[in-house]
């Protein structure tokens, strides 16, 4: 079921149905009180049912309980959407939207209206409000949808993982869907998401650990990281980050009473927790666990120049990681090659996106190896070495 944002044209005090999917409710919005709430809806009824445009919205609500804070809030969360314009427009116009909208409920309640007002038509005083408007582009993605999560407790709009689609379809081994289906085996999972609830503690001895819940597209995960593993990767441990978790799982019986429910039965619930070998930023996922690259290139677009820019730029680039050519015939053939000399790549976002612009968009193919738990327990004792086998890699071949 879709979630919708909050619409100050559209919500109601609570969740509401809209065709198939919900709509949030305003009292969902932090900082926006119930008084502020009903006199929105106090005034929208007054209107028809919808308020007319942004501006007008500011000359009939009462601004008394709709002060600068809770307006604030309706931006940042989409609560003004509706009406055309970004959120970031909005915000830049919010100041001259209250002064105006002061002055013209002052004006009414000093008996300085016009005709209009007494034929009961209530149409805002600004005859384009496009005009009105800045010409300034959105806030960043990351920035509108962190304050989605701040004032709704969710993301709404988008969500921060979608732009990690390909590092997760190659290097994520589990979701939090499929966690229980991959638990218990001799690999350690690697599964992606946003940190969230984040609280670091001190353990008996005094050393620094963590616990967090990540969060990916299809639920949340409780994440225990120790204090070796947590002086190690410390620095990525950051409210919101997308983060490449590395671990082991556990399962656990997990009893809990059922508040509300007749009786207050205790339901048992079966629990996976991961407990953390590895942690580091998503971005960074290829880098981490990439065992072989494979670089395709359409004959097509093959030339002498383009050799020349892939061989400078492979050369800046020089890692531990083999790569292997894949020449794409127009017939779709495809014939792998294997350079005697050899070709080391160190993979970082910047390469890939360098490549790709040079050949085109998926042209780069990171092929991950297993990531034993033994493996990662032997390095882990020795102090360094390879955490990751090399054979049965996903995504190889």
């Amino acid at each position: 079921i879709r979630i919708l944002p909050p619409d100050i044209n559209e919500s109601e005090m609570n969740f509401s149905v809209s065709g198939d999917k919900i709509r949030f409710g305003l009292s969902a919005v932090k900082n926006v009180g119930e008084s502020a709430i009903e006199s929105i809806l106090d005034a929208r009824r007054k209107e028809g049912g919808r308020f007319k445009s942004f501006f007008q919205f500011f000359e009939v609500v009462d601004l008394r309980l709709n002060n600068r804070r809770v307006l604030e809030s309706l931006i940042r969360c989409g609560g003004f959407d509706s009406f055309g314009f970004n959120r970031a427009q909005l915000w830049s116009v919010l100041d001259r939207a209250m002064e105006a909208g002061q002055r013209r409920q002052i004006d009414i309640q000093q008996g300085q209206h016009s005709l209009f007002d007494d034929a009961g038509e209530s149409e805002s005083h600004w005859p384009d409000e496009a005009e009105q408007m800045p010409d300034m582009e959105e806030w960043p993605e990351g920035e509108l949808l962190g304050y989605e999560k701040e004032l709704l407790g969710y993301f709404v709009t988008g969500h921060p993982l979608t732009k990690f689609e390909d590092i997760l379809n190659r290097f994520a081994t589990a979701d939090s869907r499929r966690l229980s289906a991959v638990a218990d085996t001799e690999e350690a999972v690697a599964m992606g998401g946003i940190v969230s609830a984040l609280s670091q503690k001190k353990t008996r001895k005094g050393d620094s650990m963590a616990t967090f819940v990540l969060e990916d597209l299809e639920g949340r995960n409780e994440v225990v990281v120790f204090p070796k593993v947590f002086e190690e990767c410390k620095s990525s441990l950051v409210k919101d980050r997308s983060v490449m978790v590395l671990a082991r799982t556990e399962r656990s019986e997990n009893r809990s009473g059922a508040a509300g429910e007749v009786g207050r039965e205790e339901a048992e619930e079966e629990n996976i927790r991961l407990l953390a070998l590895k942690i580091f930023p998503l971005e960074t996922a290829p880098e981490q666990l990439a065992r072989a690259v494979t670089i395709n290139i359409g004959l097509d677009r093959l030339s002498e120049n383009i050799l020349e820019r892939l061989r400078l730029l492979l050369a800046g680039h020089n890692g531990k990681v083999p790569v292997q050519f894949v020449f794409v015939q127009s017939g779709g053939q495809r014939v792998t090659m294997r350079p005697s000399t050899g070709y080391f790549l160190k993979p970082t976002p910047e390469i890939t996106r360098q490549l790709e612009a040079i050949l085109g968009p998926g042209s780069v193919l990171y092929h991950p190896g297993q990531i034993r738990i033994s493996d990662w327990q032997q390095s882990n004792s020795r102090g360094n070495g390879n955490h990751f086998g090399n054979s049965g890699g996903r995504g190889s071949g």
